[in-house]
């Protein structure tokens, strides 16, 4: 203890001034300062800490049980929509081309560019479907944005066909 009292004006002239002043060194330098402290001190410091790691248990607990539950209903779409296997979970030709696709519901793309009406596409229709499918994840942050052409007969005639295939996935992700 002696060692202890000693040392410690040594170590608060080597600390900086701000450091010095910060509640978290003043604290820990009174502690050093003082190590005999009651044992009802220590008790309720403990049960003080045990109380709060009781709470961050609890909080942890509820949001892995939120995120498990988010997780399985993903599953659940990814299955009902045919992107993953329903016995084994593994992963089928949608779900293929989802995972390599980048955008705000890769699934809906993925689901797209595998629609048979999508398939039989020349490149400059096919290219005026994605950019159709993808503009409205841009036209909502970019107001000065338009298009200046109107689109084929042939991207309007696969676009109405997908529109079931739309409606399918939107119910199953807004449930």
């Amino acid at each position: 203890i002696q060692q202890v009292g000693t040392t410690l004006p040594k170590l608060q002239r080597k600390l900086p001034e701000s450091v010095q002043q910060g509640g978290l060194m003043r604290d820990t330098l009174q502690r050093a300062s003082n190590p005999a402290q009651s044992p009802q001190d220590l008790e309720e410091r403990a049960e003080k800490i045990a109380r709060r790691a009781s709470r961050m248990r609890k909080a942890l607990q509820q949001q892995l049980g939120a995120s498990w539950v988010c997780f399985q209903e993903m599953v659940d779409i990814l299955v009902k929509f045919g992107a993953l296997d329903k016995n084994d979970l593994s992963v089928r030709p949608l779900g293929e081309v989802a995972r390599e696709i980048r955008g705000s519901n890769e699934l809906w793309l993925a689901a797209c560019l595998m629609h048979p009406a999508v398939q039989g596409l020349r490149p400059a229709p096919l290219a005026g479907l994605i950019a159709g499918l993808i503009a409205s994840e841009s036209m909502g942050s970019r107001p000065n944005i338009y298009v200046g052409y109107p689109p084929s007969q042939e991207v309007l005639l696969a676009a109405t066909e997908l529109e079931d295939l739309r409606e399918d996935l939107a119910a199953l992700q807004m449930s």
